[in-house]
């Protein structure tokens, strides 16, 4: 390394005779500086403000209420995974399809190039769910009344059927089956959450 030229803006190091020398004056400069409070600027410098405080408890508070909740429901606190089986397999083929139709209905050109296959798909789901109707492992599993999964399958069954004929008509914009397909998603999304799916 090359040592640097001094300028009378900054000495050299080996110029200063004190051990430390120009560390111990940046040092002492940095001490010196005034902080955020005294200059009335607000305090960006990593520290917590008092709104990160009352947010960061708010969400402590939820998710603890969560977890009681779900303990005190009997439910086990953390997820559980789905068995291997007829269900398993069901939800990977869903997972599948509703990749498919979330994919092509984001714009309106892709809506239209696959209008057929988005409602191909829709009916998929609800077969597959009809399929799986019945078994009982993964309520089973969880200690879930059987009647909450029968349910659940027709809930995705009955919003899928209706997307699938909304679909099938020519005249549904992009928008509204976009808008519709959120019926077919909150059924998933609800069972998820009754069934704690991974």
């Amino acid at each position: 390394m090359l040592p640097r030229e001094a300028t009378p803006e900054s000495p050299s190091p080996e110029a200063d005779p004190r051990p430390g020398g120009r560390i111990a004056d940046r040092l002492n400069s940095i001490a010196r500086e005034q902080t955020h409070e005294e200059r009335g600027e607000p305090d960006t410098g990593g520290r917590w403000n008092s709104a990160g405080i009352v947010a960061l408890a708010m969400i402590s508070l939820v998710l603890l209420v969560a977890v009681l909740t779900s303990a005190k429901a009997g439910r086990p606190v953390a997820p559980a995974p789905m068995p291997a089986g007829p269900v398993l397999t069901a939800m990977e083929l869903m997972q599948a399809e509703n990749g498919f139709i979330l994919k092509n209905s984001k714009t309106a050109r892709a809506y239209q190039a696959n209008r057929a296959a988005l409602a191909k798909s829709a009916l998929a789901v609800s077969g597959l769910a009809g399929s799986v109707r019945g078994n009982n492992a993964h309520a089973s599993a969880l200690g879930v009344p059987q009647s909450d999964w029968v349910a659940a399958m027709d809930d995705l069954t009955l919003a899928s059927d209706a997307f699938a004929a909304l679909v099938a008509n020519p005249k549904t914009t992009q928008m509204e089956a976009k808008a519709a397909y959120r019926a077919v998603t909150a059924s998933c999304t609800a069972c998820h959450v009754a069934f704690v799916v991974e």
